[in-house]
């Protein structure tokens, strides 16, 4: 009866090294996420890049933050589409002023930048593959009024792909 302790304890013990050995296999997928987090870290600096770049167009003007900034009348300001965002999604443009808006689409599906009534009244709708930039001229009307935009592809809009421009 000693020697069938022994068999079962020993069998026991080895069901035990196994599972350790099963459970020790969930820590290279914990590591693999490391590198992933690091990863759009990394991508930041990358994303920010182009924003102060586009200073550099005549004119224009861009923030490197989601919201603020401005567009002077006859500028162009990069906006930056990406699931399910824009950046800047906020920004100033004078009043009874025509602007380019250049959209750049860094995400990995179709973008749109829409705006039903511009100043003018005329709709504005200009879509970017990914990858892919577009231009459009935008109207502003008079001071103190807003004028949406956002992304037209179904469901975009309600994930919060839009912002304002607002008209000083």
């Amino acid at each position: 009866m000693g020697k069938r302790l022994a068999l079962f304890l020993m069998i026991g013990v080895m069901i035990l090294g196994a599972l350790a050995a099963c459970g020790g296999s969930s820590a290279p997928p914990a590591e693999s996420k490391a590198p992933a987090s690091s990863a759009p870290a990394s991508s930041a600096p990358a994303s920010s890049a182009p924003a102060s770049s586009a200073p550099a167009e005549s004119g224009s003007a861009a923030p490197a933050a989601g919201a603020g900034g401005s567009v002077a009348s006859g500028g162009t300001i990069e906006i930056d589409a990406t699931e399910m965002s824009f950046t800047p999604n906020e920004f100033t443009a004078p009043a009874n002023s025509t602007f380019t808006v250049k959209l750049k689409n860094t995400g990995s599906v179709l973008h749109d930048f829409t705006i039903d009534k511009d100043g003018s009244g005329k709709k504005v709708e200009i879509k970017a593959e990914p990858g892919a930039e577009t231009t459009a001229e935008v109207k502003t009307g008079a001071a103190g009024s807003t004028l949406e935009f956002y992304c037209a592809q179904p469901g975009h809009k309600d994930a919060g792909m839009d912002g304002h421009i607002k008209v000083q």
